[in-house]
């Protein structure tokens, strides 16, 4: 598995060598190293394989990705798009960035980035409604990675709040992060 620096998973390495010589002294010394993860390649994908949807009573909540597979320090962007089915006051209309690590019994959930894309606007039946967004990818080690009792997801929420539904409209999907340059 991969170097993973997470707040539950944690896999890390050490490559330790050792000279022995005919004085019988034995010379050994460590150091840490990273072990990476290479980008995962899918070719042939068609703009349904990047699109998450979700429909509601209000309104129907497209998330359009330009690619779910990116490198710690990249940008994921694409588009949310809502078809409203009524008029709705929304107080926030983000994207958000969240990671799911598991370690044997522990696990954890973390908001990684926020991004506001309109704030306190009223959605209609009269337009289609299109925001585009670029969410930052933390730099750091914390690859996806699904190894015996280690896992690290990435997931993409979209998130439209509003007065009317206490949990707002979401739509999510999972994305791949990795580390290699």
């Amino acid at each position: 598995p991969p170097t993973v620096y997470g707040s539950v998973a944690q896999v890390s390495w050490e490559l330790t060598g050792r000279l022995e010589t005919e004085q019988g002294n034995p010379v050994t010394q460590s150091r840490e190293i990273t072990v990476l993860t290479p980008p995962v390649v899918q070719t042939g994908r068609s703009a349904a394989d990047l699109t998450a949807e979700a429909s509601f009573s209000g309104c129907i909540l497209a998330m359009v990705l330009v690619n779910d597979v990116v490198g710690a320090g990249g940008f994921l962007e694409g588009e949310l798009r809502a078809q409203m089915n009524g008029t709705h006051q929304a107080r926030d209309v983000r994207i958000e960035l969240h990671t799911v690590e598991s370690a044997g019994d522990r696990q954890a959930q973390s908001l990684r980035e926020r991004v506001s894309l309109e704030t306190d606007v009223q959605l209609t039946t009269a337009t289609p409604y299109v925001w585009a967004f670029s969410v930052p990818v933390p730099n750091r080690i914390l690859p996806t990675v699904k190894s015996g009792h280690t896992t690290v997801s990435w997931l993409l929420k979209a998130v439209v709040d509003t007065d009317q539904s206490p949990d707002g409209f979401r739509v999510e999907r999972e994305v791949h992060v990795f580390t290699s340059t």
